[in-house]
């Protein structure tokens, strides 16, 4: 149905007016796609851009007038674009972000008759809830079948269709009848206009990532060309420079991946691990298994040392309280607490002996102070236990 003169009037200011808002574009095609579908991409796309669609002849006519009214402007590069089911995705943010969202408004269609394929189709293999009775259409596209547990079941995966083959009326009733919808349809990004250029739409699959390489590349060949011509530039003095030295910054060999042993595979880096690496990964475990214990008042051979320790220093100190009771290892302390000048002096004689005493005094103070720490332990066991738990 042709529009209204009022209604053409209106779509010629609309689209004046985007070309004028708007620097950046995505020419898509619209093959397929229904009104809904294309109303859900236009929702989506609020606030980042706007879709416009049209007759070819149209488009075309509104981008020359735009082009006389406004001499000079880059617009004029669209009107060539006009060819075919196309429309315009106006955009002034990230084309990288409008394309993302262009790409996730699709929706999966079955294969019609006489539909161009836009991808190829793999019927996978496992069954298919057909009856043994629809054998002979499976036969009939050369597809290897089986009979398992009732039901029809194909042996192989199967490329049915190949990307810009046209549907045939016997693979389209297969797909339907295994309840396979194979293509998706959407807005297809052909071209994309910035500011007066038009590239081609695979230009924003160009990441940082990919432009490193290339420039690397590019910057290898050139320091070859360069040394090979004997003509120094920024690339290839570091090279040259490195021969002329005499140095050579790379080793090279067999590069280690993975350890073969009886039937079991490591990665070659356990090799790495030492009887060092070992004990102290032991003594790290014991430690914490020995903290876990006392913690929960749950004894272990890891935790009974210091279990003992602790309670050497609890009869330790109750003992030293009393004045009837004492021990063999609570007498020394005792001694000590009721002179300890006579621990000092124990070791002096000689000239210079008020030093000695004094150093003597000060290491019997700290010998105190280690033994009140452990409990005895390093005498009691043979060594220290590591702190207090």
């Amino acid at each position: 149905m042709p529009l209204s003169a009022e209604r053409k009037t209106w779509y010629f200011e609309r689209m004046k007016e985007l070309l004028t808002t708007y620097t950046k574009c995505f020419i898509v095609e619209v093959d397929n796609v229904g009104s809904n579908q294309l109303q859900k991409t236009r929702i989506s796309l609020r606030g980042k851009g706007e879709v416009l669609m049209g007759k070819n002849t149209m488009m075309r006519k509104c981008i020359r007038e735009y082009v006389e009214e406004n001499p000079g402007a880059p617009v004029e590069a669209l009107e060539a674009s006009c060819r075919g089911n196309v429309g315009f995705v106006f955009t002034n943010g990230d084309l990288g972000e409008v394309r993302t969202i262009l790409e996730e408004n699709v929706r999966p269609a079955p294969a019609k008759v006489s539909a161009i394929a836009p991808c190829d189709v793999i019927v996978p293999k496992g069954p298919t809830g057909c009856d043994p009775g629809q054998t002979a259409f499976f036969q009939t596209l050369q597809i290897g079948t089986k009979i398992a547990r009732g039901q029809i079941e194909i042996v192989n995966d199967i490329q049915l269709i190949n990307e810009g083959d046209k549907v045939t009326a016997s693979q389209a009733a297969l797909l339907q009848k295994l309840g396979i919808e194979p293509f998706t349809y959407g807005l297809n990004l052909k071209q994309v206009y910035d500011n007066g250029s038009l590239f081609d739409a695979k230009v924003l699959d160009i990441t940082d990532d990919v432009l490193a390489a290339k420039f690397s590349e590019a910057l290898s060949a050139l320091a070859a060309l360069s040394l090979a011509l004997g003509f120094p530039t920024q690339a290839s003095v570091p090279h040259a420079l490195l021969q002329k030295l005499g140095i050579e910054p790379f080793t090279y060999g067999l590069n280690l991946k993975q350890v073969y042993d009886n039937g079991s595979l490591f990665d070659a880096k356990v090799l790495d691990i030492t009887d060092d690496v070992l004990a102290a990964k032991f003594s790290e475990a014991l430690s914490a298994l020995a903290a876990l214990s006392l913690a929960l008042g749950f004894p272990t051979q890891a935790s009974v040392p210091h279990s003992i320790a602790n309670a050497f220093k609890a009869v330790l100190s109750v003992t030293i309280g009393l004045d009837n009771y004492s021990f063999d290892k609570a007498d020394t302390y005792k001694e000590y607490l009721a002179d300890p000048s006579k621990f000092a002096s124990a070791g002096g004689g000689g000239g210079g002996g008020g030093d000695a005493g004094a150093a003597e005094e000060e290491k019997e103070e700290e010998e105190e102070e280690e033994e009140a720490d452990i409990g005895g332990g390093a005498d009691m066991f043979g060594g220290d236990d590591g702190g207090d738990y």
